[in-house]
């Protein structure tokens, strides 16, 4: 997250040192943009536990709220009627078109029901963290 009272239009990701970095403040809400999410073929399989060891992390860490996440994916077509690793992503985590942003914006409200078993998981386990806190 970057520093709210300074200008880093200026600096190349070399140039960011820690002190650019702010952390995640508790009882704080956070929207996140996903920059990126990539993944070499052979190593595929590696996906679901490095997404399920993000997820866990927040669960760790209650008190940091995350709403939603955005990202960025385009089809494989200008149409869009052709699936790449991209789509298969947001579609697979039930991500919701942005139109309003673009057509290949979307977003994932973590507050509200998802059909995926990998969001719905973090939402219980979350909620029995909370709970119990």
């Amino acid at each position: 997250m970057a520093r709210e009272d300074e200008k880093y239009d200026d600096l190349s990701e070399q140039q960011i040192t820690a002190d650019h970095i702010l952390t995640y403040e508790p009882s704080k809400e956070y929207n996140c943009y996903v920059t990126s999410c990539v993944i070499r073929p052979d190593k595929s399989s590696s996906f679901n536990p490095l997404l399920n060891s993000m997820l866990e992390h927040w669960i760790n860490h209650p008190e940091i709220k995350f709403n939603k996440l955005y990202g960025f994916a385009s089809g494989a077509t200008e149409d869009m009627s052709e699936e790449n690793d991209g789509m298969r992503l947001v579609k697979k985590l039930f991500f919701s078109p942005r139109y309003d942003i673009d057509k290949n914006a979307w977003e994932l409200n973590l507050n509200y029901y998802n059909p995926s078993p990998i969001i719905q998981k973090f939402q219980k386990r979350l909620k029995e963290v909370r709970k119990g806190n």
